[in-house]
């Protein structure tokens, strides 16, 4: 379950911040043991009868989150587990609070989803359909029989499709958290050798032979800009 992508999002039951954790692919929400907890204790305060005492529920399962620039393991619960320790209580609070974990597993966050009349959707609609369209052709055994020309102006496009993307908040975020949690150098394979491979191939494809190979040389280089890479 930790290798899935959730969307972090926070409720408030009875002034209690409860944090909830939504997987799209399923429409489930997930709720962080610890905040369930909290509510438990509330919702225990002042009853005598030890037969609505809630028991708190054992955590099944873990996600890790990363957060403050690190990674924690946060056990969680579902729906079913939360229900199946309060439903033996008769308790009115209880009641509520079982309605409110319904409630709040039957919408879908805010700002998960995105209107599809937005621009951000319009952007990534067009721009994933075309880096998956490239993607795809590029890795066909069809895509030798092009020719040397047709085959570099797509792997050029390819690039920069992909660098555009990375202009992308969301995906900005995900390239921060690959570089502090997977192995050196995944992130600047992910981002950096992707702008600088872009660079190459819009300032200095018109210095080819046969479509075959680019030159450079160190009077190229930074031409505009001292002390750069390649000029962007």
């Amino acid at each position: 379950m930790s290798k899935l992508q959730f969307w972090r999002s926070t409720e408030l039951f009875n002034a209690i911040t409860i944090t909830t954790y939504y997987l799209p692919e399923n429409n489930m929400r997930l709720f962080a043991a610890s905040d369930i907890f909290n509510a438990i204790d509330m919702l225990n305060e002042g009853i005598d009868d030890r037969k609505n005492i809630i028991l708190k529920p054992i955590p099944k399962n873990k996600i890790c989150v990363f957060q403050n620039n690190v990674c924690e393991n946060i056990d969680i619960l579902n729906k079913e587990d939360i229900l199946d320790t309060t439903k033996s209580s008769n308790s009115e609070k209880v009641r509520c609070f079982e309605e409110w974990i319904k409630n709040i597993c039957n919408n879908i966050p805010e700002g998960c989803i995105l209107p599809k009349d937005s621009k951000e959707y319009e952007f990534l609609n067009l721009a994933t359909n075309r880096f998956m369209e490239l993607y795809e052709e590029i890795n066909s055994c069809s895509f030798m029989d092009l020719t040397p020309e047709t085959r570099l102006y797509k792997v050029k496009d390819f690039f920069s499709v992909y660098s555009e993307m990375l202009l992308y908040t969301p995906i900005k975020e995900y390239i921060e958290f690959v570089e502090n949690t997977r192995p050196p150098m995944e992130s600047v394979i992910s981002s950096e050798l992707v702008k600088f491979v872009r660079n190459i191939l819009s300032h200095f494809l018109f210095l080819h032979h046969g479509m075959k190979y680019i030159f450079l040389n160190d009077l190229l280089i930074g031409q505009v800009r001292e002390n750069r890479l390649i000029d962007f």
